[in-house]
């Protein structure tokens, strides 16, 4: 039998990587056998400046809109899969050209001011909890691998400020662990790692598929349960590209990777921020959220509003 608090995390396990559009946060303890959730997310993201080595380059302002559309499943005890669909609407505000400028302006179809509408990556993943007081040994500490897999599942843009992903094959191998009741009862901290495996870029020849983009992922969420029903969470992301182009390096480079350099940036980022959740039934709960780009290298200032509802039809109890 899962103790209060476990039914608690699980539940917040089960909302927070539904609701979450773009990001995975550790995910370390997996809900019970035959549980059955589904989510409907959306966010809100903004910049108006990029990070290119130590120059911070202002006046280039993009937003984008993700509704996004997950499930989860748990078929046999301790094993969890996903999968979830996005759909972006992005656009670029800022100035098309400017006579004598030095700053790449708008430089894709999606930069002509218009909002554009695209069904991006298919994300399909499962977890299998090995250590844990719910896992497959009984452990203080809960611990999930995972695999997760990104795959386009149209020929959307990938050049410009409001192109809204790579469009590249991404296939990541991580590992989540969590712990509950630190120092307070209804407290949790989960933190996760996982290393992506990127599909080259190879639209460019062999400039391109030449370049590696794997990148490492890390994160880290500690949150309280003030009620049974009410939870509030600090949480960070960070990114690190092994690899890629530097817009700092763009003026120098070949006609080639100049056309080609936004799906092979070496981005790097960091992303604090803070979210909650509230049960409005047992089966339903909201989820609002707010991170921003606090450092990073090839990559805006972005801050992003998130919001959720996690539907959970089947608990497995």
């Amino acid at each position: 039998m899962r103790s209060t608090t476990a039914e608690l995390v699980l539940k917040l396990t089960t909302g927070l990587l539904l609701s979450g559009p773009t990001v995975a946060y550790a995910q370390a303890w997996v809900p019970a056998e035959h549980s059955l959730g589904f989510s409907f997310g959306y966010s809100y993201g903004f910049h108006d400046t990029l990070y290119e080595g130590d120059l911070a380059v202002a006046g280039l302002p993009a937003n984008d809109q993700q509704f996004h559309l997950g499930a989860q499943f748990v078929p046999i005890e301790h094993l969890l899969v996903q999968a979830s669909v996005p759909l972006f609407v992005t656009q670029y505000t800022g100035q098309q050209s400017i006579q004598n400028n030095t700053v790449l302006l708008a430089h894709g179809r999606y930069d002509d001011g218009k909002m554009h509408v695209a069904l991006t990556d298919l994300s399909l993943g499962a977890g299998f909890q090995l250590l844990g007081d719910d896992g497959l040994i009984d452990f203080p500490l809960a611990v999930t691998p995972h695999i997760r897999a990104s795959i386009p599942m149209t020929h959307y843009e990938t050049s410009g400020y409001a192109a809204p992903a790579q469009g590249l094959i991404r296939v990541s191998l991580g590992l989540d662990a969590g712990l509950r009741d630190l120092l307070l009862r209804g407290t949790y901290l989960q933190v996760g790692y996982a290393y992506s495996f990127v599909q080259r870029e190879n639209r460019g020849g062999e400039e391109t598929s030449s370049i590696s983009l794997n990148r490492s992922e890390a994160s880290i969420d500690l949150g309280y349960f003030i009620t049974q029903d009410l939870r509030v969470g600090l949480l960070a992301h960070m990114i690190y590209t092994h690899g890629g182009v530097n817009l700092a390096d763009l003026e120098s480079a070949s006609a080639v990777l100049r056309k080609y350099h936004d799906p092979i940036l070496a981005i790097k980022a960091l992303l604090p921020g803070i979210d909650a959740s509230y049960s409005i039934t047992e089966e339903l709960d909201i989820h609002a959220g707010f991170e921003m780009v606090v450092w990073g290298d090839n990559v805006g200032n972005d801050k992003i509003l998130r919001l959720g509802f996690a539907w959970t039809p089947l608990s497995g109890e």
